[in-house]
């Protein structure tokens, strides 16, 4: 095959996915957690994707934390599993569960509830894991002053064997 003709299907075959990364984002802010989830599975960002997810995250934050809706706590959370754009974004948004959880344990773990078990594996994988948070025993006080009776009891009995203890 002669050189023009590998470099033409090479550009036939590589421009594509190459340009996908920016023209598909068809977030209309109608579901600000999908189309954070959207934004978030792109590898290679531009200046402006960057800064609408930073508007969108920190509105979806923003609703999270109010817990005026459980819903909107429970899909703030829900997108923990997702790969989040590099170290200072993962550490943001494990920085966003922290202080949900340490500013209102009840919120934090009704939005919970609402996951199924997976997802919640996640959450608690950041908890557990986690990259700019201070402390676990911080977040050991907090879950340890729930009785093991409460409706809460699934949870909290899923954080303590991720935990180990």
């Amino acid at each position: 095959m002669s050189k023009i003709r590998i470099c033409a299907l090479t550009i036939f075959l590589v421009l594509p996915f190459a340009l996908h990364s920016h023209a598909d984002v068809k977030c209309d802010n109608s579901d600000i957690y999908a189309c954070l989830k959207e934004l978030i599975q792109i590898k290679r960002t531009s200046e402006p994707l960057r800064e609408k997810f930073r508007k969108l995250y920190m509105d979806a934050e923003s609703r999270a934390k109010s817990c005026k809706f459980i819903d909107d706590t429970s899909r703030f959370l829900d997108i923990s599993e997702v790969t989040i754009w590099g170290t200072h974004t993962y550490e943001e948004f494990n920085k966003s569960l922290e202080s949900l959880l340490l500013s209102n344990p009840d919120c934090f773990l009704e939005a919970l509830l609402r996951l199924d078990r997976d997802s919640r594996e996640h959450v608690f994988d950041k908890i557990i894991n986690p990259i700019g948070l201070s402390s676990l025993e911080k977040v050991d006080a907090i879950f340890e002053k729930f009785p093991d009776k409460t409706k809460y009891n699934e949870v909290l009995q899923q954080y303590w064997n991720l935990r180990g203890k």
